[in-house]
């Protein structure tokens, strides 16, 4: 099941990307996920279960929708809806 490559949010369109590797910030820390809102890109690690994948690619989602409507979710949020978000999703792409 693979995830979509471009999404539109607010009229914003954004591109998924699926990396072998993802490292961030100065000290070379190795990442699932990374939301990038000055590129409009999501980035998700591919060295995730296909199910990790997906709940990487909501909770990514879940920062863009943050960006493109102005509000704060946070990580504690964002953590607590992504499992289910992904089950959700899921089952409407792919019945």
């Amino acid at each position: 099941m693979k995830i979509p490559r471009l999404l539109t949010i607010k009229g914003a369109h954004w591109q998924v990307i699926i990396t072998r590797t993802l490292k961030y910030g100065e000290n070379g820390e190795e990442l699932l996920g990374l939301c990038d809102p000055s590129t409009r890109c999501l980035y998700i690690n591919k060295k995730q279960s296909e199910r990790q994948q997906w709940i990487t690619f909501c909770h990514e989602y879940c920062h863009a929708w943050e960006h493109e409507y102005e509000i704060k979710l946070g990580h504690r949020i964002i953590e607590k809806v992504e499992s289910t978000m992904a089950d959700f999703v899921q089952s409407i792409l792919f019945g």
